[in-house]
């Protein structure tokens, strides 16, 4: 079975000190794996066209370019007893279902939250905390070069929910479904913000980096990077902003043209099952999918950490979802594409 996966998705540690996942997958089933890694979207969908493979681990992003060109299948969940023990608030996410039919099952879930220094910056206790610290030029100015975003696309949802609850004029519904006056103004803001951003990150090592070393004072960041910086006794405070927030919740799918569709069933029913799914989530430092996996991850702490049923807050969360030209709710292809929000992303972190 060959299978296209994101970075540290299928782990073989056999003979090694790695977490092993794929290797008691393979003496169960008598299926062998081999992997091939990929980071970004076009690779996914390269990769994928090529009808060589049988899965795929997709993030949020590339997920529905996936769906929409037919390069993966329907998932008959019926088939996969460990289905019915995923939390009920990752099924039927915009980055696992269209058109109501199920293409992907969830890996796990994460928040992007909003992480400050109280030292620098002034929050008000009996308020929810706002995006407004880092998209409000009256209030960002106070931090010029001091706040940090990630180096992503996806980072122009984060503006489109700001502009959404303080800009209701523009009809923003769905985040990840922007026409061209949407868009304009999500660009926009995000053009004005860019004299305050200090660092644009794109791993959690740089993230952890604009903090302790680059005097970054608020931003963006997920839950890794708050994890660190505590244990690092960094005087951060964080949480899900008044505007809610986006996230990730990545997907394993069945490739169209599976040449191993039962390995592939298979392998979607054991990366969901509580033993492997809490491998996972440890692994990739995200909570897990299924409800039970938390009773199996080797720090007892880690699904706390994770806020792993914190239902509050992933209630917050827009799930990263591919931006497609159909913006799938009647308007038409008059939305922005994938293609279009790098191309616009690129322009503003050069700042041009």
């Amino acid at each position: 079975m060959d299978l296209v996966t994101l970075p540290e998705y299928s782990q073989d540690g056999s003979g090694k000190t790695l977490p092993d996942w794929i290797t008691p997958f393979e003496r169960r089933t008598g299926c062998d794996v081999h992997t091939t890694v990929a980071s970004t979207p076009g690779r996914f969908l390269d990769l994928m066209g090529t009808a060589k493979y049988d899965g795929v681990s997709a993030r949020g992003d590339v997920s529905g370019a996936l769906m929409a060109h037919g390069l993966v299948a329907p998932v008959n969940t019926d088939l996969l007893p460990n289905y019915e023990l995923v939390f009920p608030a990752l099924i039927d996410q915009p980055s696992n279902t269209m058109d109501g039919i199920t293409y992907g099952v969830p890996i796990g879930r994460t928040a992007d939250l909003l992480v400050w220094r109280p030292d620098q910056v002034r929050t008000d206790p009996k308020r929810p905390v706002s995006t407004k610290l880092i998209f409000d030029p009256a209030v960002a100015s106070a931090y010029r070069a001091r706040v940090t975003m990630q180096d992503s696309p996806m980072s122009i949802a984060t503006a489109a929910l700001y502009l959404r609850k303080h800009e209701p004029q523009l009809g923003i519904d769905d985040i990840y479904e922007l026409d061209q006056g949407q868009f304009s103004a999500a660009i926009d803001l995000l053009a004005r913000q860019r004299p305050a951003v200090g660092v644009y990150w794109r791993n959690p090592d740089q993230n952890v980096a604009a903090f302790t070393d680059r005097g970054a004072a608020v931003g963006i960041a997920s839950q890794v990077s708050i994890d660190r910086l505590l244990k690092e006794h960094q005087k951060v405070r964080s949480a899900g902003p008044d505007e809610e927030t986006t996230g990730r919740s990545d997907s394993w799918m069945i490739g169209a043209r599976a040449n191993h569709p039962n390995c592939a069933y298979m392998w979607l029913d054991y990366v969901t099952g509580a033993a492997a799914n809490a491998k996972i989530a440890e692994h990739t430092r995200q909570a897990p999918a299924n409800e039970h996996a938390c009773d199996l991850t080797i720090k007892r702490s880690f699904c706390d950490t994770f806020m792993a049923a914190n239902e509050d807050l992933f209630d917050q969360v827009h799930y990263w979802a591919t931006p497609l030209r159909d913006c799938g709710d009647g308007r038409g292809d008059v939305c922005k594409s994938y293609a279009d929000w790098s191309r616009a992303w690129a322009e503003v972190t050069r700042g041009g």
